[in-house]
């Protein structure tokens, strides 16, 4: 990983692609089936906007963890987020640090 990169890429990410990015998340998660109760797993969550949808979805019975390779994205990502009820972690996508089955739903 090339953590200047996606430092950089972090800064500035809301302001560039959010719009972009916001007008697929509910595509994403019509396809994903996400329902309330449901266990997300968010991988490459970047500033979290897809973890932070889908934790409306799932209500206070579900459960969302937003993960990404770049430490700058989370700390975005936990500045988005504040008091929501989602969990940040870091982790490569190519090496997932979770059991099999843990999650009703991974989205990325």
């Amino acid at each position: 990983m090339d953590e200047p990169f996606y430092k950089t890429a972090a800064i500035g990410y809301d302001e560039l692609f959010a719009r972009a990015t916001n007008s697929f998340i509910p595509s994403l998660l019509k396809a994903a089936r996400i329902a309330p109760g449901h266990r997300v797993l968010d991988v490459a969550t970047g500033t979290g906007a897809a973890a932070q949808a889908a934790a409306i979805i799932v209500g206070p019975s579900g459960a969302v963890i937003g993960g990404d390779i770049s430490p700058a994205m989370l700390e975005s990502a936990k500045r988005n987020l504040k008091d929501q009820p989602i969990t940040l972690a870091t982790f490569d996508a190519h090496a997932l640090p979770y059991e099999d089955r843990r999650f009703d739903v991974v989205t990325c």
